[in-house]
């Protein structure tokens, strides 16, 4: 008869063959897993490949991007600041950000720590404001919430969301008077021993990262790490990297082995539903989703209460789940973009521990992942196919410019061998315009295989005026306006003068890069460039100003909208 240990070592050679087998199933080219079962670590290893150019293996050491497993030491840290009583999570963050606004004035007043923590604040995801300004801090981020538009009321639908976590870091450094990594370091890092975890891969403290990978058709596809800036600005909701054996101390903190850093009530708040709804895969009568606690899902696993949350980023995926109850944590580290392996583990190692009859959870899923994969390439293609290819309204250097948005900063058209070319902020790499018709682009972000539908403006006169793009798709399409030229000195001196229609005079000034137009009529008018030699008056949109000139540059007439035609005085 086997003792207890030796069937958990029966149990842990199983287990290693079990991940064996899946790893080959889902083509992944290497992995880190770590399991914890009642207070011990019995598993904390690498399989396969770090490096498939080098041949390095993965090992306990390996450091890996956790992507959206981040949310957790997030939600911890703030769990903690409450049980100091430095926070109420049930109070408005308004409490602590005077300042701190949203699209819609409901949310601004009601929204609190919780809501930001579980993602019940009503905003979709807005992801591509990370790609917003390279020096971005948490403190920007949160000021633009106000500019991005709610696709639901306060707290009526769970709608996952990173920039909601940005919000919560910024709170922390408020809170704690640090940057957020420090606080995280200090609280949790530190006083659990994860040395080896860092806020980018570029301060891996020794050894090298794993790399990151893409399946395609004829093989893995090397993918970029993540740059340090990405990792400052996604911090919070997604910038941690670690290694498989601190993951094992995390575990071992998740399941009430550490109270002495993470304390008990601060494991009842991060583990209780806080919203219903998440990502739970409810399609397997073996899953039931709960809800979604602070930075975690809860399920219901074949009768076992189950928490865990995934990590995905370019070349990366994870999964960190604990099974409280029964004294049960597992984590997985793949080097793979968007792998579902993750999942078929944490339940597989879950029924072998417990004792519960296992279940092609490995099949299951590589099922799921291959329709989900095949019906998202059909379906672009199709859409794709649907372009019509009509030509551009006017001259491809006609849309040439810079478009603002006040959350996701600017994007530039500029022309380049014939074709339209993009600029947004990180991202400009790794985006290109493909025409579909008429004044229609697709905003094309390469790597993540994302068309985001882009259609140029135009105004009264016919000029391009702005472009619309589809960045949220729960939401109408975000309207950049084409930001004019500035006007040049020559042009604002030219104009300085005074002018005659009739009776009526107009005199203009310049003041700085603008003008200032004084008529007995009119009134005063500052006037701002429209590109050109044509002004727009911000404050009377419908009075514009366009002066004509003759070859020299000197003006020969000023046209004011709605009003008439001025002449210079003699």
């Amino acid at each position: 008869m086997l003792g207890r240990q030796g069937r958990l070592m029966a149990d842990i050679d199983a287990i290693r063959a079990f991940i064996a087998a899946e790893q080959a199933r889902f083509t992944v080219p290497g992995l880190a897993v770590a399991v914890v079962s009642d207070g011990e670590v019995v598993v904390c290893d690498g399989f396969g490949h770090a490096d498939l150019e080098t041949g390095r293996p993965v090992d306990a050491g390996t450091p890996f991007p956790l992507a959206s497993d981040t949310k957790a030491f997030t939600a911890a840290t703030l769990c903690l600041l409450a049980d100091a009583g430095l926070v109420d999570l049930d109070a408005p963050v308004r409490d602590v950000l005077p300042w701190f606004a949203m699209h819609d004035p409901h949310a601004t007043e009601l929204v609190t720590p919780r809501d930001l923590l579980s993602h019940r604040t009503g905003l979709p995801r807005h992801d591509f404001l990370w790609f917003g300004d390279a020096e971005m801090s948490l403190e920007e981020t949160t000021r633009r919430l106000r500019h991005l538009p709610v696709s639901r009321p306060l707290r009526t639908v769970w709608d996952y969301n990173n920039l909601c976590y940005l919000a919560a870091g910024h709170l922390i450094e408020v809170l704690t008077g640090q940057p957020w990594a420090a606080a995280v370091r200090a609280r949790l890092l530190a006083p659990l021993g994860m040395a080896e975890t860092v806020f980018s891969v570029q301060d891996v403290p020794a050894g090298e990262p794993a790399q990151p990978y893409k399946a395609t058709s004829t093989g893995f596809v090397r993918q970029a790490l993540p740059a340090r800036a990405t990792a400052v600005k996604a911090g919070p909701a997604g910038g941690i990297v670690s290694t498989i054996a601190d993951l094992a101390r995390w575990l071992s903190a998740r399941l009430g082995g550490r109270t002495d850093v993470l304390s008990a009530a601060a494991l009842e708040q991060l583990h209780r539903p806080a919203m219903l709804g998440g990502i739970s895969i409810d399609r397997f009568a073996e899953i039931a989703s709960l809800g979604y606690g602070l930075g975690c899902q809860v399920e219901s696993y074949r009768g076992r209460r189950l928490v865990h949350h995934g990590g995905n980023t370019l070349g990366f995926s994870s999964d960190v789940c604990v099974v409280p109850d029964a004294g049960l944590g597992v984590a997985v580290l793949t080097n793979l973009d968007s792998s579902f392996l993750r999942l078929p583990l944490i339940y597989g190692i879950v029924d072998r521990l417990t004792g519960d009859t296992t279940v092609s959870w490995g099949a299951r899923f590589h099922d799921l992942q291959t329709a989900l994969d095949a019906g998202y390439t059909d379906a672009r293609e199709q859409r794709r196919a649907r372009a019509s290819g009509a030509p551009p309204s006017r001259a491809l250097d006609g849309f040439a410019g810079t478009y603002t948005h006040p959350a996701y900063g600017d994007l530039t058209i500029r022309l380049s061998d014939g074709e339209l070319v993009p600029g947004f902020h990180d991202a400009t790499s790794r985006i290109r315009l493909e025409h579909r018709g008429h004044d229609s682009w697709d905003l094309v972000f390469v790597d993540e295989e994302i068309d985001c539908p882009l259609v140029f403006t135009q105004d009264a006169d016919g000029a391009v005026a702005g472009l619309c793009v589809t960045l949220e798709p729960q939401v109408a399409p975000a309207v950049f306006t084409r930001r004019p030229e500035p006007a040049s000195d020559a042009l604002l001196a030219a104009m300085a003068g005074r002018y005659r229609m009739g009776p009526i005079t107009l005199t203009i000034r310049p003041r700085g890069s603008e003008l200032v137009a004084v008529s007995d009529v009119l009134g005063d008018l500052v006037l701002t460039s429209a590109g050109g030699t044509a002004f727009r008056c911000p404050a009377k949109p419908g009075i514009g100003v366009t002066a004509d000139l003759d070859p020299d540059g000197a003006v020969q007439r000023i046209v004011v909208d709605q009003v008439g035609i001025f002449l210079p005085e003699a």
